[in-house]
């Protein structure tokens, strides 16, 4: 008897590519981070938050980056203070013992670059400052498994030490904000878009009934958005557009698209949606496949399939944030110069083209445009 086959859920790059892209918005940021750091309520002062290129950052043992780093302006203080937010995501049900050495890691790397500038600068005469001081960190993890998190809080709890000697060892709490401590119900009934779409999140492994329910409501909600914020709206949907497509089992996927088109408020918003659809569905999905049976043919069936899936999605997201960059420029800046139309069109590095729409998203000319 043949196995059955469980549903394809999301890879990672497309799946936190889109939720990268969502936390770059001010406002979904400062929502993660009050969740996770209370105290921190009011004393940040997001409009002024400056968004961080995570590949100019040191990659960690594992070769990878912070997903999000932010500055963000302390206020409530008579110094004027700049806060560092570094956040990972963690989808992973099971705890990841050494989440908190990559954060530590990552911070030590960015006061070394730190400390290095600083001595190049008094050097050359290019500061005043007699002293380096490290700019303070907040060490953020979100989340989003299905299982409580059961693992360390603080660096200084990986130690195998007795309670007499851990007193004296280097610790350093992270704030956590764990999706599961939520309810879907609760999340849904929010009202805000952001936390809607985490309800959807929340509920990715729910029954058909639950989950189709729990979509319909956020991707309401989001369609909203369409007129007053539109790129977060774009954002928003691609998330969900993401999720529906390759959390749920296929016999849903038509029936989750045709509710994300009928929902739109406008012609051209349902347009858009459509091709959303395609370019997910269709590009990451069909030519994945068909590049993994290619490389199956000469390294083998399942190895071939694995990894000509994997190619697919890359191409898949470069296909998607091509179209993203280009929409968005066109819709702020046009006629755009032929020179950067062909720049996006030929440029197939993913985080490049991410760079590149993220700093769209709060540009004030095309100038300003990073490419």
């Amino acid at each position: 008897m043949a196995r059955r086959r469980k549903p394809l859920k999301p890879p990672r790059i497309a799946l936190d590519a889109a939720m990268r892209a969502l936390l770059r918005y001010p406002a979904h940021l400062q929502a993660i981070v009050e969740a996770a750091a209370p105290g921190l309520r009011g004393r940040l002062d997001y409009q002024r938050m400056e968004t961080l290129d995570p590949r100019t950052t040191r990659q960690d043992f594992r070769g990878r980056q912070c997903d999000m780093i932010a500055r963000v302006p302390f206020v409530g203080s008579d110094q004027a203070v700049d806060v560092m937010i570094r956040l990972l995501l963690e989808h992973q049900s099971a705890s990841d013992r050494l989440i908190l050495m990559r954060l530590l890691f990552y911070a030590f790397g960015f006061w070394e670059d730190q400390w290095k500038e600083w001595e190049a600068a008094k050097q050359q005469g290019r500061t005043a400052e007699s002293t380096w001081t490290p700019e303070p960190i907040v060490a953020i993890v979100f989340h989003t498994g299905e299982r409580a998190w059961n693992g360390p809080k603080s660096f200084g709890e990986l130690f195998a030490a007795p309670p007499d000697l851990a007193s004296y060892l280097v610790d350093w709490p992270a704030a956590f904000y764990h999706l599961s401590e939520q309810t879907i119900e609760e999340l849904l009934s929010s009202g805000d878009g952001w936390w809607q779409v985490l309800a959807v999140l929340r509920a990715a492994d729910e029954p058909s009934k639950t989950f189709r329910r729990v979509w319909a409501a956020a991707v309401r909600s989001v369609a909203a958005l369409a007129d007053v914020e539109r790129p977060r709206w774009y954002d928003l949907m691609n998330f969900l557009v993401t999720l529906g497509l390759w959390r749920r089992p296929p016999r849903e996927r038509d029936l989750l698209m045709k509710r994300v088109i009928a929902d739109q408020r406008s012609i051209q918003d349902q347009r858009e949606m459509e091709a959303m659809k395609t370019t997910i569905a269709s590009e990451l999905y069909r030519k994945g496949r068909l590049k993994g049976r290619e490389e199956g043919r000469e390294k083998g069936r399942e190895e071939g399939r694995e990894e000509g899936r994997e190619e697919g999605l890359t191409l898949g997201t470069v296909v998607t944030l091509r179209g993203a960059v280009l929409k968005l420029l066109t819709r702020r800046f046009a006629p755009l110069p032929e020179e950067f139309v062909q720049w996006v069109s030929r440029c197939d590095d993913p985080e490049r083209l991410q760079a590149t729409f993220d700093s769209a998203l709060t540009a004030n000319t095309l100038q300003d445009v990073r490419w």
